[in-house]
């Protein structure tokens, strides 16, 4: 597993070239509109040949690294991998194959880490984290908004388990909203938390899904599942609301869910349906 460097703070890929252009062009634009501008650039390094910014980026042979703004790093490792960073102190790394990272905002981080993940962290001091070993797969974390974290199998800020217990493959973490969080650990679990402020999503286990949208404070956590032959298959939902917990485990196919409401606690360990 390699290490992470210098931390400071669409779901399915495209073929490589088009993504290396695609996230270039995007990360031009935001510097543009933020002041960051091509002309401040800090570095850049394609295939192991940097220029500007001393030490602040760094690649190898078909990998790709491009940081913009006051102290913004980019550290690409591997075979096609892309990393791009604009911002002050942003900062971002794809160590791997096939890996990309975007990270968008003052002290904005990502991370990508094992084959065909993606990452995206927009926002101040927004955190992005896919993958943590060599065998992950096909991991993608997106954090939007002020201070968002998505860990997609991966040791995410405040990760309810600190590291992922092995490598996982198809988990997605979305968190769209000032403070939100998402985690997904293992494979082919969702967690999303989109709106409102605060929000917690836990999924973990195989084919499982948690999801808060909108309200503030909530927590949903969807357990369970031990491999593709026996799937948790479990479902945790907040709608609005406050301080709620929703929570799926053991099943197959629990579904917990608090519709509005404050300090709902909502529990469901066996196959079945419990609403509030």
């Amino acid at each position: 597993m390699g290490k992470h460097k210098a931390i400071t703070g669409g779901k399915p890929r495209l073929a490589g070239g088009m993504i290396l252009g695609a996230v270039a062009s995007g990360a031009m634009a935001v510097a543009s509109l933020s002041g960051a501008g091509v002309a401040n650039a800090t570095c850049a390094s394609i295939s192991g040949i940097s220029i500007g910014g001393g030490a602040n980026c760094s690649s190898t042979v078909t990998s790709t690294a491009i940081g913009l703004g006051t102290n913004a790093s980019a550290f690409s490792s591997g075979l096609l991998n892309t990393a791009v960073s604009v911002g002050t102190n942003a900062n971002a790394n794809a160590e791997g194959a096939l890996n990309t990272s975007l990270a968008v905002g003052k002290n904005a981080y990502a991370y990508s880490y094992g084959s065909l993940s993606l990452t995206a962290a927009v926002g101040e001091g927004a955190d992005a984290r896919a993958g943590y070993y060599t065998g992950d797969v096909f991991n993608t974390a997106i954090a939007v908004g002020k201070n968002s974290v998505a860990s997609a199998n991966s040791d995410g800020p405040l990760q309810p388990i600190e590291v992922p217990p092995a490598a996982g493959f198809g988990n997605l973490a979305v968190s769209l909203g000032e403070g939100n969080k998402a985690y997904a650990i293992g494979g082919l679990n969702a967690a999303t938390s989109v709106g409102g402020k605060n929000n917690t999503a836990f999924a973990a286990g195989v084919a499982n899904a948690a999801t808060n949208l909108g309200g503030s404070n909530n927590f949903a956590s969807a357990t369970g599942g031990t491999g593709l032959t026996k799937p948790g298959l479990n479902n945790a939902f907040n709608v609005g609301g406050k301080g709620n917990l929703a929570s799926a485990s053991g099943g197959p196919f629990a579904i917990a869910g608090n519709v509005g409401g404050t300090g709902k606690n909502t529990v469901r360990t066996t196959t079945g349906v419990t609403v509030k």
